[in-house]
């Protein structure tokens, strides 16, 4: 039987709805996508295509910070991102999305089986 890279873990994150535009860095290009939620854990983005699960990317917001994480799961136009760690409540990134007011939805991720 084959194990997992990643230990079994379920974290909760309030997670909040937004529409915010950035740039996605990966293996030396970039596109545009739209963030569509976020948390301290990650966030969801719309409008993404050719990338692949544990992709190194790079979030790019429209005033030039920039978070780093990896491709946790893709389905069609839809990635979802996994932060290297949760980012701390005063990140620059988390104020700048946290402009875009929206209803916290609580969901459980799960990083292993």
């Amino acid at each position: 039987m084959q194990q997992s890279t990643f230990p079994a873990a379920r974290r909760y994150f309030d997670r909040h709805l937004i529409k915010a535009n950035a740039f996605v860095h990966y293996r030396g290009q970039f596109q545009s996508a739209k963030v569509i939620d976020y948390s301290a854990g990650g966030l969801q983005l719309e409008g993404t295509f050719g990338l692949i699960k544990t992709d190194l990317i790079q979030i790019e917001l429209i005033s030039g910070i920039r978070v780093s994480g990896r491709v946790a799961w893709s389905l069609g136009a839809q990635t979802g991102i996994v932060f290297f760690e949760p980012l701390p409540t005063g990140h620059p990134a988390l104020i700048e999305l946290s402009r875009r007011p929206g209803p916290p939805l609580r969901v459980a991720v799960n990083l292993g089986e």
